[in-house]
């Protein structure tokens, strides 16, 4: 009997690191934080929305995207942000007339024609517009026109465009290089 327990032995070592190298961690989904706030044009655009993170250019996305544009010439600022994943389609997309330095600067509400859409869910086909009752800011922190990059934070909220819900974006933050 000692001989058949000296050949399970390794047998039911193998078959106990087997389970144990079979565990299911790969499939942990990664846990999503704001970029820290920094001013070294590193391309981070993040904010909470009603209190989760959305946070663009992350490692798990199929096609993230940051494209910002600051005419040096009208002092225009165009940020857009956009999350592509198996389960998200989200786009950011806002405007920051006359910035000239560092300071705090209201966020386009309106073209000529009409409310700016804010923020789209595709997934959801809901789009949204600043809520003009509420505070709406981008503070800018950071302008250096020789390297071209921008840095600042950014709170408003949006109220859905054809419907009653409502987004509130706190702690945004963008470090970006832009384009002019």
């Amino acid at each position: 009997n000692m001989q058949n327990m000296k050949s399970l032995l390794p047998l039911c070592l193998l078959t106990t690191l087997f389970f144990i190298s079979c565990n299911d961690d790969d499939a942990t989904p990664t846990v999503v934080t704001l970029p820290p706030i920094t001013s070294e044009g590193l391309n981070t655009f993040g904010c909470m929305v009603n209190g989760e993170p959305w946070v663009a250019m992350t490692p798990n996305s199929v096609e993230d995207e940051l494209d910002v544009l600051f005419d040096e010439e009208d002092s225009f600022l165009t940020l857009q942000a956009l999350i592509i994943t198996n389960s998200r389609n989200e786009f950011f997309s806002f405007a920051v007339p006359d910035i000239t330095e560092i300071g705090e600067y209201e966020i386009l509400e309106e073209d000529i024609f009409a409310p700016i859409e804010i923020y789209t869910n595709f997934n959801t086909s809901k789009s949204y517009i600043i809520d003009t009752t509420s505070a709406h800011f981008f503070e800018v922190s950071h302008l250096d026109l020789e390297m071209q990059t921008i840095s600042g934070t950014f709170e408003f909220t949006l109220i859905e465009k054809n419907g009653n819900d409502t987004l509130y974006i706190t702690d945004g933050r963008i470090d970006a290089k832009y384009r002019n």
